[in-house]
């Protein structure tokens, strides 16, 4: 039996606030993915350079930085696609033969530093502030909607933390 598809405004209501709620989770989450890939990539590129100048034994470290970055890349795309459903488009990893061939070709394209530029600033810095903003509004949103509830609480203390009737009065 097909499903039944609703019109009307119920449906557009709830279309919309489906479309808030995962716009809301990938922005909150974005701070934490950036943290988790800014780490890791740090961590591989600090370790990996000064191995690097030694006998090349860092190249594998780098080599994985990289993957990782592409993976993160087309992870971001499908994340994306989850929010705006819209298929966006990832780049391929160079089609040539041999795993030297396929390195050195990877590391001259643009995209393989695109994406680690990405992985390093972009996605910490905006998921980091997106984050802080995300938070903030749904903070500030339901303190002002559950001000009714506790409001009166909060007026019937003074600034020093006493109840307001137990207060001196001044004369005036």
């Amino acid at each position: 039996m097909l499903a039944q598809t609703r019109t009307g405004p119920d449906a557009l209501l709830r279309g919309a606030f489906a479309t808030a709620g995962r716009a809301t989770v990938y922005v909150a989450l974005s701070g934490l993915v950036g943290t988790i890939s800014f780490v890791v990539c740090l961590v591989g590129i600090v370790s990996g350079v000064p191995l690097l100048l030694a006998a090349l034994a860092g190249a594998p470290i780098l080599a994985l930085v990289l993957l990782f970055a592409h993976l993160l890349a087309r992870f971001e795309a499908c994340r994306i696609a989850a929010v705006l459903e819209v298929e966006l488009p990832t780049r391929s990893l160079p089609q040539v033969h041999g795993p030297v061939a396929k390195a050195f070709a990877w590391l001259r394209s643009r995209g393989c530093w695109f994406e680690l530029a990405y992985v390093l600033a972009a996605l910490p810095l905006l998921g980091w502030l997106g984050g802080a903003l995300t938070y903030l509004a749904w903070g500030g949103a339901l303190t002002g909607l559950s001000f009714p509830l506790w409001g009166w609480a909060a007026a019937a203390t003074s600034s020093a933390g006493t109840p307001a009737s137990s207060s001196p009065r001044w004369p005036t």
